[in-house]
């Protein structure tokens, strides 16, 4: 279940304020295209990918190759470095990615927010204003090519074209959450729905909405945003963990089987009881602590 947002949490994302209206309504239930916000739209440039493939310690997995839907071997976009006589491998090969994009290969850069600052700062404002876990990625993909299989993603996607123009091919909003799981999405009527992006405009996609794009004359450079809200499951899981750890592991069931379902009947009593007690803003406070939506 998703709840429509106040424009106010999307301040972030778009200076257009219908825009930031209607991603507060699309919020969960239906995509939008709207106008990025300077800040978004500048969290990375062309030369940016330019200087992390050949001037960076950029690591695998921080990024990643892909060729016709299947991910390219480390060892074959990456190099050693040496330093103080020390050797470590996995380092970006510049040369070598550029080969395999050249090839009909899209690079993906991972995990902006944790190295690249313009993108930590933007995805920290964004965290605040949503509570919830933000993380950016960036794409590379060759003229006249399809990026990814036709995938669902288990969060909300931004997405923001940087360079060349992207045609986003979007299929179904899932209506039942135990209806899908994210990965590679099939067996679909479609797509309902094409968007074509050009530099300067942005894209909203629900959790669970099967996409695929493909970057047209150009190649596509564009910054896709994944918001992680805490799960219901991580946070049951966590409040029956906590229960569980003040239960002694050595604690049995003894009897015979009439008296030990009795003895579970009053351990599930006790469990619901303890479970109605809870504060709810404190449970939420401890899934905040723990990070979930961090996955």
């Amino acid at each position: 279940m998703h709840i429509a947002l106040s424009a106010d949490a999307f301040t972030a994302m778009t200076d257009v304020e219908p825009d930031a209206v209607q991603l507060g309504r699309s919020w969960g239930t239906a995509s939008h295209a709207f106008a990025p916000s300077p800040d978004l739209l500048g969290l990375v440039a062309p030369q940016h990918i330019d200087d992390w493939l050949d001037c960076s310690l950029l690591r695998h997995p921080f990024f990643a190759v892909s060729l016709k839907g299947s991910p390219v071997p480390a060892h074959e976009t990456t190099s050693p470095r040496t330093v103080a006589g020390q050797t470590q491998v996995g380092y970006i090969d510049g040369a070598k990615v550029r080969t395999m994009i050249h090839a009909g290969a899209s690079l993906k850069i991972n995990n902006l927010e944790e190295w690249h600052a313009p993108a930590q700062r933007f995805c920290r404002r964004l965290s605040t204003a949503l509570s919830a876990h933000v993380r950016a990625v960036v794409f590379t993909t060759p003229a006249d090519h399809w990026g990814l299989d036709v995938h669902r993603d288990n969060a909300h996607v931004f997405v923001v074209q940087v360079a060349g123009t992207k045609e986003w091919h979007l299929y179904d909003v899932p209506k039942d959450d135990n209806a899908w799981r994210d990965g590679v999405a099939q067996d679909l009527n479609g797509p309902g729905e094409r968007f074509v992006l050009k530099p300067g405009q942005a894209l909203y996609m629900p959790p669970g909405q099967a996409h695929r794009a493909r970057a047209l004359k150009e190649e596509s450079v564009h910054v896709s945003l994944a918001v992680r809200e805490p799960r219901v499951h991580e946070t049951i899981a966590l409040v029956v963990r906590q229960y569980l750890a003040g239960i002694p592991e050595h604690r049995s069931l003894s009897g015979d089987q009439a008296q030990r379902a009795l003895q579970v009947r009053a351990a599930l009593d006790a469990t619901a009881d303890r479970l109605r007690d809870l504060d709810s803003y404190e449970v939420l406070k401890a899934v905040e602590r723990a990070g979930y939506g961090n996955r």
